[in-house]
């Protein structure tokens, strides 16, 4: 953690809130990373602030306009570096933790659907689950499950996949558990429609076999549209980068110097 009491030392506005950003940025990094990544971020934020309060020091707050603007110009480059660091690492970590719980949803489907065979079959108030209808409806229920969990990868590996890192790593993964649920449950939904009628599906021409291929396919898509419930998964704002950027291009406008880069 990050913990500084030099606020009266910074008379310059522009030094004192970089300092600010500084610690907010560090509340947002020991809150979101952990292990290696949290303390890169720590370190080169605690290095910009020992800079910044070493300026400070040995100019005695008599520094001229110039070198002022030449050491916010430099360090407001470096703590939008390190934003932009925190949030590359934040995505992947909040990716693995998404992952994870995934895998916990899953482990509950299975047991969910393990257990609902036992009742059925205990129970013997509906088809025994050694029959075909029995059988595909739970071929439905896992390939609704894996379709969900396919399509969470596939958008992983090609960095389509968005998720609020900021929302809490317990929040990340109980979205993540959802997932296994979600597809699961489009793949039974699939199998009722289709069993029920309502589509206009002609399934006497095909074998048993067929039929149990076909459901399972179909209950696979259905389970790979979950990409379409979005919950409240979304993407982290960077506030730092464009505050520091807007409040530069307002000094350059003042000062005309449109030359002095961001």
């Amino acid at each position: 953690r990050l913990h500084r009491v030099t606020d009266w030392l910074a008379r310059e506005s522009r030094v004192a809130d970089l300092l600010h950003h500084c610690d907010t940025l560090a509340i947002k990094v020991s809150e979101v990373l952990r292990g290696s990544s949290e303390r890169i971020a720590m370190q080169w934020l605690y290095t910009v602030e020992r800079h910044l309060l070493g300026f400070i020091e040995r100019t005695a707050g008599r520094a001229d306009k110039a070198a002022i603007k030449e050491v916010v110009r430099s360090q407001t480059e470096e703590l939008i570096e390190i934003e932009r660091y925190y949030a590359r690492a934040a995505t992947k970590a909040a990716r693995i933790v998404y992952f994870w719980g995934m895998v916990a949803g899953a482990a509950v489907c299975a047991a969910l659907g393990t257990g609902l065979a036992l009742a059925l079959w205990l129970g013997d108030r509906f088809d025994p689950p050694n029959t075909l209808t029995t059988q595909t409806f739970f071929l439905c229920f896992v390939a609704g499950t894996m379709g969900a969990f396919i399509s969470v990868l596939m958008r992983m590996s090609s960095n389509s996949f968005r998720v609020d890192y900021e929302v809490g790593r317990s929040t990340i993964r109980r979205l993540g558990s959802f997932r296994p649920f979600i597809g699961a449950i489009f793949g039974v939904v699939l199998f009722f429609v289709v069993e029920s009628g309502l589509l206009s599906i002609d399934l006497e021409a095909k074998s048993e076999s067929q039929k149990f291929f076909y459901y399972g396919s179909l209950a696979f898509l259905a389970g790979f549209n979950e990409r379409f419930t979005n919950v409240i998964l979304g993407k982290a704002e960077q506030t730092i980068a464009p505050t520091l950027g807007d409040s530069s291009s307002k000094r350059r406008r003042r000062n005309g110097d449109e030359d002095d880069p961001d």
